[in-house]
């Protein structure tokens, strides 16, 4: 899962996102109260918000089963916390807040697991703490997502075939990679494999582990792509 490869192209070629965020989550913090303290950012990648918590005031601590990615986000923020962890079972410190970013909950098994994991993070989060995540979810009537895609950087190429299954909540993406290393190419390949959620499943989820939620506009915090929401909840005080 983001193996070396993957892991530099995602980070100098898919930031955007994480760019574009970084001022409204930031503030998103500062409406809710939460000034300082500790925030953890749950598949942390390559750290660029991270950075910014850092630079914020705040204590950083980056979680990430992958350690190519943990490696790129020790170099973007080197005063952050960082732990090498699958998501399912991580022992996550006491905060303030946690975020988990780009699809990131997409990638653990089945509603009962994301049940068990709002749990884990109720356990560490401060009364009235905030949670903030996006996913992808299930459209009425939707034909299922099935594309193939490409993109291409100065030293690197990526080629994506997406395919959805509608009756298993799934979406597979079959990646092929490029990176130039010298006057060559070398070629990579993962499969990564995504859980399809229910907005009402997630809220549910929720409500029966201390959290209010509300799915929010991307316009309001953060550009996501199709078929992805963005929620907020917040823990009970």
């Amino acid at each position: 899962m983001y193996q070396e490869d993957l892991a530099y192209i995602h980070h100098v070629g898919f930031s955007d996102f994480m760019r574009e965020a970084i001022p409204r989550l930031l503030i998103l913090l500062q409406e809710a109260g939460i000034t300082n303290g500790t925030v953890v950012d749950l598949g942390c990648g390559g750290g660029l918000w991270l950075k910014a918590l850092q630079d914020a005031g705040y204590h950083s601590v980056g979680i990430d089963v992958s350690e190519p990615m943990l490696e790129i986000a020790k170099t973007e923020s080197p005063l952050s916390v960082l732990i090498h962890q699958g998501l399912s079972s991580a022992k996550i410190p006491r905060c303030k807040a946690i975020t988990a970013l780009g699809e990131v909950l997409s990638y653990l098994p089945g509603e009962q697991g994301l049940e068990g994991f709002f749990k884990n993070i109720a356990c560490a989060l401060d009364p009235g703490g905030l949670l903030i995540f996006d996913v992808l979810v299930e459209e009425d009537n939707a034909s299922g997502m099935n594309y193939q895609s490409w993109r291409t950087g100065p030293d690197w190429a990526v080629l994506v075939k997406a395919s959805e299954n509608l009756a298993e909540h799934t979406l597979k993406r079959e990646i092929t990679s490029f990176r130039q290393m010298g006057e060559l190419y070398r070629r990579s390949e993962e499969t990564h494999c995504l859980r399809v959620y229910a907005v009402e499943a997630i809220e549910k989820a929720l409500l029966q582990t201390e959290f209010s939620a509300f799915p929010v506009s991307s316009s309001t915090l953060y550009p996501v792509a199709p078929r992805r929401k963005v929620f907020v909840a917040r823990k009970a005080l």
